[in-house]
């Protein structure tokens, strides 16, 4: 029995002194470790936006074509002049394929005449390659930019550029057989084609769409200004049915309107301009627009008619459009909550790390964004004692003041 207490005793002690033993080793770790965090500072431009759903309106005009099958000359978004053809209309559909056949040899013999008169000398094959990456390029930017109507250019460009560069790459071709074999080719299809095919031109000067939607009479220009809010939501819900046969049309003017529904006070809040950011774009390019009408409230919503005399060629083929309205945006540093402080005279601040050393810098908060837990500083350039985008934030220390040098 005096054993086991005696063994008891022992077990007891050791235990004791182990956990003394991390007790001090803690304490004496916690004075001498400071786990300093930082963050970096960035500059924000965030926004206050509101989803709105609306239309755009035009000064458009239907433009009835003869029947059959058709084939479009001018591009959707291009700016065409009175008496410009814009289709052919054929007697049926071999007639349409031969016509589609034609179009194509016309521009194979323009290439090939351009690459045959065209001296090799002057332009090396790193110089066409390099014309070539350009024609794409271009094309790209023009396709996301939504600039329709350049795409067919453009796209005849960059043939042409592959032409030339094999041309270069292989000098010893001899161009007169090709083109004499399109020039037959060509003079074989017309005399298949022009006897059944009837040319349709462009009654007035504008820009030219073939694909309208119904709308075009149910939404005349200036049909929105005042119109309320219940009644504009009634057009925007409508189906009205596309126009028969083959019929296409044309827009005039560069101003186009667009009309959405707001809670009247927001509507009433607004300036003389509005910022929108067309959400289904594949830009996010904001884009300004001047305010004609604010409605009169009808049930709390008032509807709001704004235009532009830009981007039209762009939302051509447009009518219903989801956007954001931009109500504020604000600049400023970002600053996580966790390092703002607050001095007893009621002055906020942050600490920042200067090489080895902790400096003080006031802040004055303008945003608060609870959901992403920081605030917005006021930007304040003038001078490196504010709080400027690349200075590394202290966002938690132990013993931290002015001046401290940081071992």
């Amino acid at each position: 029995m005096k054993n086991q207490g005696y063994w008891a005793l022992k077990i007891i002690t050791a235990v004791f002194g182990v956990l003394m033993t991390l007790y001090m080793g803690y304490h004496i770790f916690s004075a001498f470790y400071d786990p300093l965090t930082t963050v970096t500072a960035v500059l924000l431009h965030p926004e206050d936006t509101l989803p709105v759903q609306g239309v755009f309106v035009r000064d458009e005009r239907l433009i009835p074509m003869p029947d059959g099958p058709i084939e479009y000359s001018a591009a959707n978004g291009e700016r065409v002049s009175r008496g410009q053809r814009v289709a052919v209309v054929y007697a049926d559909e071999s007639a349409l394929t031969a016509g589609a056949e034609l179009a194509a040899l016309r521009q194979r013999l323009e290439q090939l005449t351009a690459v045959a008169n065209r001296q090799p000398t002057l332009t090396g094959s790193a110089a066409l390659q390099a014309e070539v990456r350009r024609g794409l390029l271009t094309l790209r930017s023009v396709y996301d930019s939504g600039r329709l109507a350049g795409l067919r250019d453009g796209a005849l460009e960059l043939r042409a550029s592959l032409y030339r560069l094999e041309y270069t790459i292989n000098r010893d071709i001899d161009m007169t057989p090709l083109i004499e074999d399109v020039r037959a080719q060509i003079t074989a299809l017309e005399n298949r084609v022009f006897p059944v095919s009837t040319v349709a031109v462009s009654p007035e000067a504008g820009l030219f769409y073939s694909s309208p939607d119904g709308f075009e009479q149910l939404l005349p220009f200036d049909s929105t200004l005042g119109i309320s809010a219940d009644r504009l939501l009634t057009l925007m819900l409508a189906k009205p049915p596309r126009p028969a046969g083959n019929t296409a049309k044309l827009v005039f003017g560069l101003e186009h309107q667009y009309a959405f529904i707001l809670p009247d006070a927001q509507a009433r809040a607004l300036g003389k301009t509005v910022e929108l950011r067309f959400t289904d774009e594949r830009s996010s390019e904001l884009l300004t627009f001047s305010v004609l009408s604010v409605s009169s409230p009808s049930e709390g919503l008032s509807a709001v008619t704004v235009s532009s005399n830009r981007y039209l060629s762009r939302y051509i083929g447009k009518r219903r459009m989801d956007a954001e309205l931009v109500t504020a945006s604000h600049s400023g540093v970002r600053v996580p909550r966790s390092a703002v402080r607050v001095d007893e005279d009621g002055v906020t601040y942050v600490f920042c790390r200067v090489l080895n050393q902790v400096v003080r810098k006031n802040i004055r908060i303008i945003l608060e964004v609870e959901r992403e837990n920081f605030y917005l500083a006021e930007y304040l350039p003038e001078s490196t004692r504010n709080l400027l985008p690349g200075d590394t934030i202290i966002t938690s220390g132990k013993d931290l003041y002015d001046k401290k040098v940081l071992e």
